[in-house]
């Protein structure tokens, strides 16, 4: 199991070492698109991956979740050399995106759950979070170094070439999964050796979807941690969106100055993370989510109220909060899912924050174009302040959080 994780340690490294992230939505900008296309792509990428999730977390469950993610990372790190045929048209992104969506939907739920699942055939299912926690150290750790460098790459050489660093860093984490041992699966191919296999793969494929479903809409808990879920999901994408412009705003605007603020953002987030793994006890209380939703919604009032290089400091706050809320509403709906249905209902939850971004994204994206950015955080921090009310209210009249490791 050690080796194992210390491959899915030095695979997150490798997919972390993204020289595109830091400067990508202003190159956006720079090259003329409008807010109301960069949430359109966002958008064709959200419903592809609506319409894949499903079907590609059954795949894993039922057929092999590491092959599943060794496809998927190298459709992420080709897709980087797709974009060098014409890395200035509108139409090259929409392929893009297309062949992200598919990388994603193929990733998401799989990795999650053959994580789990390898510490849980250890009987160390309590360490998931720290090793999750370590997994995004190291994510943010490598974006870190790669934003840096890929702002003073696009600087000095131009922007083409972060996409060719990005392809060598994702075909070499696409070779380290390749060795990475895959956990027993409750569902064993084995078993339906002496059946047809067109049969038994689309009677399994009927039934292991229902019961997944059955359990995601009925459970009460799983119904609540999966909404928390979604509206974080949607929050951080279009923060994430926004960040890069409103750092130019603040004055920084060169790809260079961009990314070091960035990559300095990212750097005191990893290191927040780091240390917030070594009292994992505080941040599996479920009021701990109840103060990061007050403490965002802080955060976005506080940012549309500055001008300034200050703005960076909200900016990096709230980098924090939602990296500390990601981690938390996931080992929350863990703790949830049994194996056989984890990669299932991984996906399926992460097809609903794909529907609901979707549905909001171009609505933000002609927001941001006709009354700016600023007015853009003020609606987002009311939006949290009302889920931080509607949080506390749901604590109050009694319902039951996912606790089963808050004791």
């Amino acid at each position: 199991m050690k080796s194992s994780v210390r491959k899915f340690y030095l695979a997150s490294f490798l997919g972390g070492l993204s020289f595109t992230n830091g400067i990508l939505i202003l190159y956006y900008r720079n090259i003329g698109f409008s807010y109301t296309q960069i949430f359109a792509l966002s958008i064709i990428y959200e419903v592809l991956v609506f319409l894949l999730e499903i079907p590609t977390g059954i795949l894993a469950d039922l057929w092999s979740r590491k092959w599943v993610i060794v496809i998927g990372h190298a459709i992420s790190g080709i897709s980087f050399l797709v974009v060098l045929i014409s890395p200035a048209s509108f139409y090259i992104f929409i392929i893009w995106s297309v062949l992200s969506a598919i990388c994603t939907s193929l990733n998401s739920g799989s990795m999650t759950a053959i994580i789990y699942d390898s510490l849980k055939e250890e009987n160390k299912e309590p360490e998931f979070f720290k090793v999750q926690s370590s997994i995004e150290v190291l994510i943010l750790l490598a974006q870190t170094i790669s934003m840096f460098l890929g702002g003073w790459i696009a600087n000095s050489i131009g922007f083409q070439y972060t996409l060719i660093f990005s392809a060598a860093s994702g075909l070499a984490q696409t070779a380290i999964l390749c060795f990475v041992s895959e956990p027993a699966s409750p569902n064993s191919k084995s078993r339906f050796s002496n059946e047809p296999q067109g049969k038994h793969y689309y009677s399994d494929f009927i039934q292991h979807f229902r019961s997944s479903i059955k359990f995601m809409f009925l459970d009460k808990n799983f119904l609540f941690i999966s909404i928390l879920c979604t509206l974080g999901f949607a929050s951080c994408a279009i923060f994430n969106t926004i960040l890069q412009p409103l750092i130019a705003i603040s004055g920084l605007n060169s790809y260079l100055d961009v990314a070091i603020v960035i990559a300095l953002i990212n750097a005191i987030t990893m290191l927040f993370v780091f240390f917030a793994q070594k009292n994992a006890g505080f941040w599996k209380k479920k009021n701990t989510l109840l103060l990061l939703l007050f403490t965002i919604a802080a955060s976005f009032f506080i940012m549309s109220k500055i001008q300034s290089a200050w703005l960076i400091i909200p900016l990096a706050i709230l980098n924090i909060l939602f990296e500390m809320y990601q981690i938390i509403t996931n080992n929350k709906i863990n703790l949830l899912i049994s194996s056989d249905k984890r990669a299932t209902i991984l996906s399926t939850q992460n097809q609903i924050n794909s529907l609901f971004y979707s549905f909001i994204a171009l609505f933000i994206g002609k927001a941001a174009d006709n009354n700016g950015l600023k007015s853009l955080s003020l609606s987002l921090s009311f939006g949290f302040l009302f889920l931080s009310m509607v949080f506390f209210i749901v604590q109050k009249t009694g319902h039951k959080m996912a606790t089963t490791n808050d004791r």
